[in-house]
């Protein structure tokens, strides 16, 4: 459509000038001359034109190149805009991740240091436990020691009282028999005496009756 437009315009600027050219000129209507001005004028526009024509074309391939590189340059700068985003979305997605990551870790960490003081608080409490059960024997075995050292006592003491009872028994046994024996003797005694007291009487009285 715009070539269309600018051959129409050349064509009209020929014939303005042939027209002209011959309105100028009646006289020189004949001839080399004529057709030597008509050639040059029309080899003029026909250059003007191809100069226009080749201006224009480079126009156009210019303008053509600048909306194609500027075209490129929005696709490259568009390119570079989705890339940065991307990275920056990968970026997050990444620091996210290692966010949750560290939450994670940091929740891991807090029940390990929950289990880990429960585990202390167990073996705490079992070893108070243990502590109290041992107390609680050792309490038991110092009362039946006790309790075993006082019943030993009370034996001993009532063994000790028994033997002091058989003692005293024994020597009050003795002393009686000591006792009788000393009376049996004396009674013996006394009765040898009186018998042979008897038997001199008797002796004397034979004697004197004899005599």
């Amino acid at each position: 459509m715009k070539r269309q437009i600018l051959l129409s315009i050349a064509f009209s600027v020929l014939a303005a000038n042939a027209f002209a050219a011959s309105s100028a000129y009646p006289v020189v209507a004949e001839g080399g001359s004529d057709r030597l001005i008509e050639k040059r004028v029309a080899e003029g526009g026909a250059d003007r034109l191809i100069e226009r024509r080749v201006a224009e074309g480079g126009s156009d391939r210019l303008i053509e190149r600048r909306v194609a590189e500027g075209g490129s340059d929005r696709l490259i700068e568009r390119r570079v805009a989705e890339g940065g985003a991307d990275r920056l979305i990968e970026r997050r997605v990444a620091e996210g991740g290692s966010d949750r990551l560290i939450e994670r870790r940091v929740a891991e960490g807090g029940s390990d240091r929950l289990i880990e003081r429960r585990v202390a608080e167990g073996g705490s409490d079992r070893l108070i436990e243990r502590r109290v059960a041992e107390g609680g024997s050792d309490r038991l075995i110092e009362r039946r020691v006790a309790e075993g050292g006082a019943d030993r006592l009370i034996e001993r003491r009532v063994a000790e009282g028994g033997s002091d009872r058989l003692i005293e028994r024994r020597v009050a046994e003795g002393g009686s028999d000591r006792l009788i024996e000393r009376r049996v003797a004396e009674g013996g005694s006394d009765r040898l005496i009186e018998r042979r007291v008897a038997e001199g009487g008797s002796d004397r009285l034979i004697e004197r009756r004899a005599v």
